[in-house]
């Protein structure tokens, strides 16, 4: 019997083909209906209209594997099971709430699940920094049984150098049960972002990013933003970044498959061995599979949902607030000139470059000082988080902070904002709200 063509490709995905070609039919095209205007609680979990059946049939099936937690394998659940042995998370909502960004810290310093400690090690013979040498690029709150997570941790304040009215997060722990970190090795708090808008952004011609980069700042306005090529594990080539606080992945699939090999323990097709270091030795003997815990088939199904989630409308125009965002120079950065093939804009308000944000937002690691412009499509919907929080680290509790943290190329921006009249500073935080 001949089968059909949506059956051929269910069944070449089954067998752990990534099939590009396939891929470019999957993420949307001219006529979805990518904007919602639904400002609830559910206003980031809409499908883009415009899907074939194929695209609808993956994208429900991406939204199951999503939302639903996983389990240690071996369980009687085995299309949901293999997580671990180290994770932070059972599920992708766990951290991204309705697909939203992450949350902010309690007030005892009780870190939300959608944050995640980083840990950077600079290996001096290599010249290259890596991660810890015995917990690895991340630290893991959780394992399986017979596998001690890795640590725990709650929040301290340290207060701003540059403005007496912020403090900024540092991770302190209270248990880590593989012994101390290495001496040289830094942290770096990081919190989930919304994941709305990934396809499109991924749509982006790359010409038309390149073109904004000015990293020798040769027009004299002082912002230098510049690109970054980086490993696709995917294409197996080398992309254009366009994902994560610094632009360290390039696709939907790769990002995707990151955080479920580092957040929740899960081997797919682009990283196939346990996120396990080798003195581990409970995490190295714990059960493994003889198949993949996210074959390639749920592995692109999420990144189908992922790439076609509809994108909040502005809640109004706030004319005067948006020209206040162009007066103070916040378009220079968050901008929105991006068009894409099928000649739709799309208003991210991001060059998806990396800029020097200054000392005040110096981070840890490689390009410590460097951070993607975040887009901000949905910020005002991050209000509807028990503890909202902005900025990589979730450090601003409100808009206004998160401007006052502005620095480097940026620092012209965050004076001009503290000279601004009262009521044109509300204008401003009104209109980003409406985002």
């Amino acid at each position: 019997m001949t089968q059909a063509p949506q059956q051929r490709t269910v069944i070449n995905l089954a067998r752990g083909v990534l099939i590009n070609a396939l891929w470019v039919c999957l993420v949307n095209t001219a006529s979805a209906q990518i904007f919602t205007h639904d400002r609830g609680p559910k206003a980031l979990t809409h499908l883009q209209s415009g899907l074939s059946a194929e695209q609808e049939e993956l994208f429900f099936l991406g939204r199951s594997f999503t939302n639903v937690p996983w389990v240690e394998a071996p369980a009687a659940t085995t299309a949901r099971d293999g997580l671990g042995p180290l994770f932070n998370a059972n599920t992708c909502v766990a951290c991204h709430t309705q697909n939203g960004a992450g949350g902010g810290y309690g007030p005892q310093g009780e870190p939300p699940r959608s944050s995640v400690v980083q840990l950077h090690n600079f290996d001096k013979l290599q010249q290259a920094w890596k991660g810890d040498p015995i917990y690895g690029p991340q630290m893991s709150i959780n394992g399986n049984r017979d596998v001690p997570f890795e640590g725990l941790y709650h929040i301290v304040w340290q207060p701003a150098a540059h403005d007496s009215r912020l403090s900024y997060p540092k991770p302190k722990f209270s248990q880590l049960n593989y012994g101390p970190l290495h001496a040289d090795t830094h942290t770096q708090l990081i919190r989930a972002p919304a994941l709305i808008g990934l396809g499109l952004l991924e749509q982006i011609p790359e010409a038309q990013i390149r073109a904004q980069a000015d990293p020798q700042d040769l027009n004299g306005d002082g912002i230098s933003g510049r690109t970054q090529s980086v490993w696709s594990y995917a294409s197996k080539s080398l992309q254009l970044g366009r994902f994560g606080w610094k632009n360290t992945t390039a696709s939907v699939i790769d990002q995707s498959a990151k955080a479920a090999h580092l957040d929740m323990g899960l081997s797919n097709p682009l990283f196939t061995e346990e996120n396990c270091t080798p003195t581990q030795i409970e995490c190295n003997q714990a059960f493994r599979s003889k198949t993949l815990d996210l074959p390639a088939l749920r592995l692109q199904a999420i990144a189908i949902y992922l790439s076609n989630l509809q994108v909040p409308k502005p809640a109004g125009k706030h004319t005067q607030g948006k020209a206040t965002f162009n007066q103070l120079g916040c378009h220079n950065c968050h901008s929105n000139s991006y068009t894409l093939a099928n000649g739709q804009t799309i208003p991210a308000y991001t060059d998806l470059l990396l800029h020097d944000m200054g000392e005040a937002l110096t981070g840890e690691g490689v390009l410590a000082r460097e951070w993607r412009t975040a887009p901000l499509w949905g910020l005002g919907l991050n209000q509807r988080q028990q503890q909202p929080a902005y900025l990589h680290d979730g450090r601003a509790k409100t808009l206004t902070e998160a401007i006052l943290w502005h620095d480097g190329e940026a620092r012209n921006s965050r004076e001009a904002f503290n000279f601004l009249p009262l009521a044109k500073q509300q204008q401003l935080i009104a209109f980003l709200e409406s985002l």
